[in-house]
């Protein structure tokens, strides 16, 4: 499967679910969470629906930085609504999400390498580019949780 640490990194997470700290993160390790399980169910689900035929690459300066150092800037980006849960988050939807995207991403590496989907900054991603985008967005949501986390201990 894809991304098993970044999973495993998630899952060592959900204990803390209810720890927040504003100096470090507007939102509590259950919205990260919720955020990180949303983005790769979306992105999945993105990417089975993509016609791979209309796949092609155009360069754009933004997604190759990003992608060259491998990480995001803290606090730059902007979630879509669509991934940005403002609603209550329950310790059971966490899990049922969590179930959902190991099933989805146990499917990704079958999907034809040109299965792509649209960013709204980095444009579209194939499928391989698509896995390393999802590996350094689930790290970055990671490491604020760590942060949260180590902060309150």
């Amino acid at each position: 499967m894809v991304l098993q640490n970044e999973i495993t990194q998630l899952e060592s997470m959900m204990i803390h679910a209810h720890l927040k700290n504003e100096k470090i993160s507007q939102r509590g390790i259950d919205w990260h969470l919720d955020h990180s399980f949303k983005v790769i169910l979306a992105t999945s689900d993105l990417l089975e629906k993509s016609n791979p035929e209309d796949y092609k690459w155009k360069f754009n300066f933004v997604r190759l930085v990003i992608f060259i150092k491998g990480s995001f800037p803290r606090g730059k980006g902007r979630s879509p609504k669509v991934v940005n849960n403002k609603e209550e988050i329950l310790k059971e939807d966490l899990i049922n999400q969590l179930d959902l995207v190991k099933t989805k991403l146990s499917q990704i590496e079958s999907l034809p390498e040109r299965a792509n989907f649209k960013h709204p900054y980095f444009g579209y991603i194939k499928r391989d580019k698509t896995v390393k985008f999802l590996q350094m967005h689930t790290y970055h949501h990671f490491k604020i949780m760590r942060d949260i986390q180590s902060s309150l201990s």
